[in-house]
């Protein structure tokens, strides 16, 4: 062996040493936690996109709130259709189709766990319209909180669905991503 394979021989052994070393001082919990966290935020962007707006003509009346808000959200300007839903929550009730699409509003604008209340609203009672939708976004939200193993059995109860149930292979693939 020569002089120059040796030194390159050593100065490979000094780089792994000193990788070895400055390994020593990670925390495996906390190095575990940072990666799941990343994987949950990438997750979340990758299967997250606002609901298709309802504007048929029922919703768009000329002069209402409703109206409003509908124009907002499908702008994609979600604060200013949070605060039409405000406005509407103080003269009317919103019912279940205003609470599920404020819910996907407020995910919108990061804020996973006001969108959480919103989609349990909507889920309980069960059977209710966007009952699928709406476990689909609450999976998403608690995914967006890190909470993968609160977000499974929604993932389940949709991937479990009939044929035709709303996100069925994306939620197949989402409780693979997480498992």
């Amino acid at each position: 062996m020569n002089v120059k394979s040796s030194s390159f021989l050593f100065a490979i052994l000094v780089v792994v040493s000193g990788l070895c070393y400055s390994c020593q001082d990670i925390d495996p919990a906390k190095a575990s936690a940072s990666v799941s966290k990343v994987s949950h935020a990438v997750l979340f962007e990758e299967n997250f996109e606002p609901f298709p707006a309802d504007v048929s003509a029922q919703s768009m009346d000329a002069d209402s709130l409703r109206s409003e808000f509908f124009r907002a959200y499908h702008k994609q300007e979600y604060k200013s259709a949070l605060e039409a839903l405000h406005f509407i929550e103080q003269h009317d009730s919103v019912g279940q189709t205003l609470t599920f699409y404020r819910g996907v509003c407020r995910l919108s604008v990061n804020d996973p766990q006001s969108a959480l209340d919103d989609f349990d609203k909507v889920l309980n009672p069960s059977g209710q319209p966007f009952e699928a939708e709406a476990k689909w976004y609450a999976a998403l939200a608690q995914m967006k909180s890190g909470n993968s193993m609160e977000a499974a059995p929604l993932l389940e109860a949709i991937a479990n669905g009939p044929e035709g149930t709303f996100k069925k292979e994306q939620a197949q693939s989402l409780l693979a991503a997480i498992h």
